[in-house]
């Protein structure tokens, strides 16, 4: 009818596909823009947040590559963000090489080095989260693929996220209703705040903070992260133990606004990775709700070396310290 015809067509008379896109190149618009996802895909958390469905699945399915083959968004009118993970099967079978290679696909998703990676995703995940809309406090990995026969997948070939919660809608009220031990939740792990203020002379003429600011604070934020937890300062810990401290080892930062004079900053800090001798601490640099910048530090624990007092060594990193950052 005219009317429905109407309605398939904006004022300007261009189709409206439901498609999302984004530029290919944001620097280069001249270079076009690609699929990304349906705008109809996007829902509301029952605090009236919305989920930008396809950004938010191409995130995690960035960080969790190559084990992640596609993810579905869960969430509508709950009070949290859940993702059902479609794994590329042979990349997981990597994983856990003392499987068998005839090992089940049940067998090799459950298995305790396929967790731990998963387990680690969802911790980066919440790491980096910048609100209830990017916070994933659930996840579930699926046996079963996607079904094309069900409509799992569309004709372009992407995942049909509508259909997969239809189909498996089951699972989804189990995600958020039961105790489930294979639903993959955030470590609890401490986070500390550091609050300090911005001051004239953090500033350039421009009166926007002087970038390296930042790291000045970030550095601060680190050491009160162990002075909150209740490890010693290094000086007792140099006296009592020979450990003098945790140099970086590496850091890097996305800067996403800028601060100005009189601003108050608060360092929102955890650790995110504990390795033997290294671990990695990951920062949020805030101005009330907005986020100024993300940054993390690889650090580690070290002694003088016995051989050469000028020189460091790493050690394994203290299992008392690590109980004390992790509670």
């Amino acid at each position: 009818s005219p009317e429905v015809s109407a309605q398939a067509f904006d004022e300007d008379g261009f189709f409206r596909s439901g498609d999302a896109v984004k530029f290919i190149d944001e620097q280069r618009p001249e270079l076009g823009f690609v699929f990304d996802g349906r705008i109809a895909e996007d829902f509301k958390l029952a605090t009236g947040t919305w989920v930008s469905v396809g950004p938010m699945r191409a995130r995690i399915a960035a960080a969790g590559a190559p084990y992640v083959q596609d993810v579905v968004l869960t969430g509508i009118d709950r009070d949290d963000l859940g993702a059902l993970v479609f794994p590329h099967l042979d990349s997981c079978r990597s994983l856990a090489p003392d499987l068998p290679p005839q090992a089940d696909a049940q067998t090799v998703l459950t298995s305790a080095p396929v967790r731990a990676y998963f387990q680690r995703l969802v911790d980066t995940l919440m790491a980096s989260a910048t609100g209830s809309a990017t916070r994933v406090k659930r996840l579930k990995l699926l046996i079963e693929p996607p079904v094309i026969d069900a409509g799992e997948i569309t004709d372009k070939g992407s995942i049909n996220q509508r259909a997969v919660l239809a189909r498996r809608a089951g699972l989804v009220r189990d995600l958020y209703e039961r105790d489930d031990p294979q639903v993959i939740r955030p470590s609890m792990s401490r986070t500390t705040i550091f609050r300090t203020q911005v001051e004239f002379g953090d500033c350039d003429p421009a009166q926007i903070v002087w970038f390296p600011n930042f790291f000045r604070w970030v550095d601060a934020a680190s050491r009160h992260f162990f002075i909150d937890a209740g490890v010693p300062l290094w000086s007792e810990l140099t006296r009592t133990r020979g450990i003098i401290g945790t140099p970086l080892l590496d850091t890097q930062a996305s800067f996403k606004r800028t601060a100005t004079y009189g601003d108050a900053i608060e360092v929102h800090t955890r650790v995110t990775d504990w390795g033997n001798k290294a671990f990695t601490m990951h920062h949020q640099i805030r101005r009330g709700d907005a986020l100024l910048a993300e940054m993390t530090e690889k650090r580690a624990f070290v002694q003088r070396h016995p051989d050469d007092a000028g020189r460091m060594q790493a050690i394994a990193v203290p299992a008392d310290i690590k109980a004390l950052c992790s509670l």
